[in-house]
């Protein structure tokens, strides 16, 4: 089982203020799916962890890896800083960035390595051809997946052209194809631009270290920004 998942899923199903009774009546998904993936006890199927990920606006990383993935987390906060960029708005970003900022210097920040999605990967909602364009793109063997996630090649040929991969062998993939999971199993790719480049900084600052809560206040911020 993914002890990150069930963590991160009754973190965010917390922190928007959700009783599992409402989680399960807003995604549709059955609530007894929902207790056991509290209790850490079932996996989710793909199509879950996508109706979770839309639900939460997160990506299936940050749901599967929780603070361990290099890859974006928060969604929404980058959206929504992205169109603050977009509105070339230097007087609200600087109030972002300052809020942001005075959050961010009472964080012990270490170094790390924000990993991102090749900005001209074409992929599409059916991982079954994100995983052969991807292995053909980055000229990865079968061989080499096999062993990998320890299955055979029949099993790799299986999850290209017939069933998809089990979601608990997702990371794995991942991590050999250097892809994110959101882009292999949504299509979406993990690469946000900005125009602005100390703003770009920050934001990704904000989602690597500052607490859901924190990041939570920066989005309605912004939201409100971009609503007057």
């Amino acid at each position: 089982m993914n002890i990150f998942f069930s963590n991160t899923i009754k973190l965010l199903r917390n922190l928007n203020g959700l009783t599992l009774e409402k989680l399960a009546k807003q995604t549709k998904i059955g609530i007894n799916s929902i207790i056991d993936y509290e209790r850490d006890s079932h996996f989710p199927t793909l199509k879950n962890l996508i109706t979770l990920s839309n639900f939460f606006s997160v990506s299936i990383d940050f749901l599967m890896m929780g603070s361990a993935t290099d890859y974006p987390k928060n969604l929404k906060l980058f959206r929504l800083a992205q169109e603050l960029d977009r509105q070339s708005q230097p007087h609200e970003r600087s109030h972002i960035e300052m809020t942001a900022k005075s959050f961010l210097d009472k964080i012990n920040q270490k170094d790390f390595t924000s990993k991102l999605d090749l900005s001209n990967l074409k992929l599409s909602n059916d991982i079954k051809e994100n995983i052969k364009t991807v292995k053909e793109l980055k000229n990865i063997s079968s061989k080499q997946i096999a062993d990998r996630l320890e299955i055979t090649l029949g099993q790799v040929s299986h999850y290209q052209n017939r069933s998809v991969p089990p979601a608990e062998k997702l990371p794995t993939l991942s991590d050999i194809l250097c892809v994110s999971i959101h882009a292999l199993v949504t299509g979406e790719i993990l690469n946000f631009s900005f125009k602005d480049g100390h703003f770009n900084e920050i934001i990704n600052l904000s989602d690597r270290f500052l607490s859901l809560d924190h990041q939570k206040f920066l989005i309605e911020l912004m939201g409100n920004i971009i609503q007057k």
